[in-house]
């Protein structure tokens, strides 16, 4: 994983990249990192619910930051530098406690904080770290006030104000019916009341109808008063159903737990509109796994639900690299929200290199401000930092700037949209094209001098055809890494699917390939020889305001890749080697101008690795 370095990029190729990882089996050691403690270390803390209701998702946030502390003090140590230790700190997600947590933070030795989970606690927490001086970050929290007024406070993730905004343009430019018609449901809190009210003035400015608005009490942890939102969630999703005819689009402004009550509610009354809903939302599907409908079918309650939020075949190398490590050592996938609180983590951690180190005779007040400043000058492009979620800076008010990509469930899991809003024009969109490869051999390897390998492969594309109008053909790609050109030919299947999408089934074979990169996963400390061996491309004419090819998680799910590698022992043609795991994820590489005027403007081209 390389994480917290710099792009300095002029134009990008993104890269989707499929990697398939061969080791010699009989040297590869696996260490287990003990977390570093030691009192020389640099304090970071993290404060978030590690009890309480929310316990699961602040533990998933805690869990990620302790495989960064892990990886990158073990990168340091034979460096001799100083490490990092993050100190824990629990508010229960209840912002009396989230202040109290807050004080705490500000009179200890940590340089910077990052947290806390929810927007009202981070508005508590927020007054104490803009009075006494501390950096913050929170990856969670969008109300859009945390950060407006407080040159102490920055964001990892996006603002309620962007998310709502975003939904709203979604929804109008592909989801609405005839009737152009929305409906809300909403928390009554500072969180739900915020993305409600964009939302609606968003539609209403696109002249959208917004026809119902539902509001639904928060609770605390009291008994009681969780029985009494339950009748209400009953009230309302009554009435939702009453009106369902002319309600149309359901905008879900709630947090998680509600909206698993909301969601759960709304199917088992057979309520066939259109949800759409924030971030929140996203992992929401491991809810429903014991309920009898879902277990009969999968994806019963979520099915159908567009969601923004980072999603899992988007992922880059570090993205996928931190995920399966993740999921090795929890045995499930991580939350979005670990994404973002390690690239906190990574924006942290790189602005303390970065800075001239605290000296004996400087207070923590003085060196806590150089960080604040550090940090509040990363807001360009040319100033970024790579993280887990993309390319990280801020804007005057420490807001994140990065582009908001959608998703929707389908068969329970939550995979990309098939379109997405151009991240440059609103007006415009791009084209997914879901991408798999199955690898049937790997034969004529050479590992030394030529690094080459000639693979036989199936390689699919499922999208839709028309885009703006015009056909699209993700087959039109050029090999990165192939010795000499490859041209697709005619494809072995060439179908419509049920749902109106064209799929495609190439196969690929006695084409020789160069390898594509040495590999180094982050869970092994020491390890003999580790090769790439896969296929990259990327399409010859269609940039990335256009067309995006992501990982097919639908066609190709992990678990299968990783059965095939188990079954298939004659895969790798080489003595002594053996498939060590399947890697999908994208990268970015550069294309020179070459003078070339269709290169100044708009070149930035998806890119598939295999």
């Amino acid at each position: 994983m390389k994480y917290g370095t710099h792009i300095m990029k002029t134009k990008l190729l993104v890269s989707f990249i499929f990697l398939l990882a061969i080791v010699i089996s009989s040297f590869l050691a696996w260490v287990v990192i003990d977390y570093y403690n030691d009192d020389d270390a640099i304090h970071i803390a993290f404060v978030g619910p590690l009890s309480g209701v929310d316990a699961a998702k602040g533990q998933s946030m805690k869990q990620a930051l302790e495989i960064y502390a892990n990886y990158f003090n073990e990168r340091v140590r034979d460096a001799q530098q100083q490490q990092i230790v993050f100190d824990f700190l629990d508010d229960q997600n209840v912002p009396d406690i989230a202040y109290e947590r807050a004080q705490e933070i500000a009179q200890s030795n940590a340089v910077a904080v990052i947290g806390h989970r929810r927007s009202d606690c981070s508005v508590e927490g927020a007054r104490i770290y803009e009075k006494q001086g501390i950096l913050a970050i929170t990856p969670t929290s969008s109300e859009t006030g945390i950060t407006l007024d407080n040159e102490w406070y920055f964001r990892t993730f996006y603002n309620n104000e962007v998310q709502a905004k975003f939904l709203a343009k979604y929804a109008k430019k592909f989801l609405l019916q005839k009737d152009n018609t929305v409906s809300i449901i909403y928390l009554d809190t500072i969180y739900g009341r915020e993305l409600a009210g964009i939302f609606e003035k968003t539609s209403l400015d696109m002249n959208v109808d917004v026809k119902y608005k539902w509001k639904l009490m928060n609770i605390t942890s009291n008994a009681s008063k969780q029985e009494q939102q339950e009748q209400e969630i009953a009230r309302i999703v009554n009435d939702l159903q009453k009106k369902s005819d002319d309600a149309g689009l359901i905008l879900l402004a709630t947090q998680s737990n509600e909206g698993i009550k909301l969601v759960k509610q709304i199917k088992d009354a057979g309520i066939k509109n259109q949800l759409i809903a924030p971030d929140a939302y996203a992992n929401i599907q491991e809810f429903f796994e014991d309920e009898p409908k879902e277990k009969k079918t999968p994806g019963y309650y979520t099915d159908g639900i567009y969601v923004a939020s980072f999603i899992v075949d988007l992922f880059n190398q570090d993205a996928y690299n931190f995920n399966e490590v993740y999921e090795k050592k929890y045995q499930k996938e991580s939350p979005s929200a670990a994404f973002y609180t390690v690239d906190a983590a990574i924006l942290i951690v790189e602005i303390i290199q970065q800075t001239k180190s605290r000296g004996q005779q400087e207070s923590l007040i003085s060196y806590r401000k150089r960080l604040r400043d550090a940090l509040a000058n990363i807001d360009t492009k040319e100033e970024a930092i790579e993280g887990l979620t993309g390319s990280n800076f801020f804007d005057e008010h420490g807001d994140i700037s990065k582009p908001i990509s959608i998703g929707v469930y389908k068969n329970n899991h939550l995979i990309s949209a098939p379109l997405q809003l151009s991240p440059n024009d609103d007006d415009k969109y791009r084209t997914v094209v879901y991408t798999g490869v199955q690898f049937n051999e790997i034969s004529q390897i050479e590992i030394n001098a030529g690094r080459k390998n000639v693979p036989d492969f199936y390689l699919w594309f499922r999208f839709n055809k028309l885009h703006d109008g015009h056909v699209i053909e993700p087959q039109d790609i050029e090999f990165i890494n192939a010795v000499s050109p490859v041209e697709l030919k005619d494809p072995i299947i060439d179908e419509t699917t049920i749902d109106g999408q064209t799929y495609l089934l190439y196969r690929v074979k006695d084409q020789v390939f160069k390898e594509n990169i040495h590999l180094r996963s982050a869970e092994h400390v020491f390890f003999n020889i580790k090769h790439a061996l896969g296929v990259s491309f990327r399409h010859r004419k269609l940039d990335n305001d256009e067309l995006i090819y992501v990982y097919d998680v639908l066609g190709t799910s992990p678990r299968t890749f990783e059965q095939q590698k188990l079954k298939n022992k004659e895969l790798i043609s080489l003595n002594n080697w053996k498939v060590d795991r399947i890697h999908f994820f994208q990268d970015t590489t550069k294309k020179e101008f070459l003078g070339y005027p269709k290169h100044f403007v708009g070149n930035t081209y998806s890119t598939c690795r295999i």
